[in-house]
């Protein structure tokens, strides 16, 4: 009784969550038993967390750090100490079998080694706190994509951090619309606003992933308050209003 279990995941047949906000559990997905669970007390367990086929990474409170969990049986491999103030705003983005990203505060992201605990980069767009929220992260086997502030696409070296190329989409905030984005091998597609010649229309951009350079846009007629999302078939790219703004506002 007055147990709270969120923020749920399935991998490798166990559903993993989060119990009162200070314990993950791993239960069998057969037969609902308790394989194991893991707890920091006093401390909290950040709902922004990563659970991945052989290892997890949570951070928890007091003190602040980040752990590496064995997937296995929770067992912690790896501790290491936060900054105060430092707090994951995204769940980790795996970027190899060894290597996750890690959005740890509103403008900074580091790649973080899960075997050895340590930082490999860590990249800033600006000093300034973004207006929009933390950066969201892309990711591809080849392509490291960050959207800052929800307008500025950037591309990164994987392997550096370093800055490959930026392309402002449009005016319109896009972090916590991940619908209206896609992608493929070559190009990054988005819904937008955008202002031609005093003209404010939403479009679609498709935006070359080599050099970040405009390849097309295409003005979407519909309804002013539509809210759109797009999808990716084999030959085609689909946009189709999926709220408005007046129900994305209430929600």
């Amino acid at each position: 009784p007055g147990q709270s279990l969120s923020d749920f995941q399935l991998v490798k047949g166990r559903v993993f969550c989060l119990r009162n906000r200070n314990e993950l559990i791993a239960l069998d997905g057969d037969t609902g038993a308790l394989a194991w669970s893991f707890s920091s007390p006093p401390g909290e367990i950040n709902p922004n967390l990563w659970i991945g086929a052989d290892r997890a990474v949570v951070q928890v409170d007091k003190p602040n750090q980040l752990l590496v969990l064995r997937t296995d049986d929770g067992r912690p491999v790896t501790r290491v100490a936060l900054a105060d103030r430092e707090l994951l705003e995204r769940p980790p983005t795996p970027i190899d079998e060894n290597s996750v990203l890690l959005v740890s505060d509103r403008r900074t992201v580091k790649r973080f080694d899960l075997t050895h605990g340590q930082t490999s980069w860590v990249y800033q767009e600006s000093k300034d706190l973004p207006v929009n929220g933390p950066p969201r992260l892309i990711c591809s086997a080849e392509h490291l994509l960050v959207l800052h502030d929800g307008r500025l696409l950037i591309r990164l070296d994987p392997a550096t951090g370093k800055k490959r190329w930026e392309c402002l989409l449009g005016a319109e905030n896009l972090s916590e619309r991940p619908d209206s984005m896609a992608w493929d091998d070559k190009i990054f597609y988005c819904v937008n606003i955008e202002n031609i010649a005093g003209t404010v229309r939403q479009s679609v951009r498709a935006v070359a992933l080599e050099d970040g350079s405009r390849i097309w846009s295409c003005p979407l007629t519909g309804p002013a308050v539509a809210v759109w999302s797009i999808a990716l078939t084999e030959r085609c790219v689909i946009a189709y209003p999926s709220a408005t703004r007046d129900s994305e506002g209430a929600d």
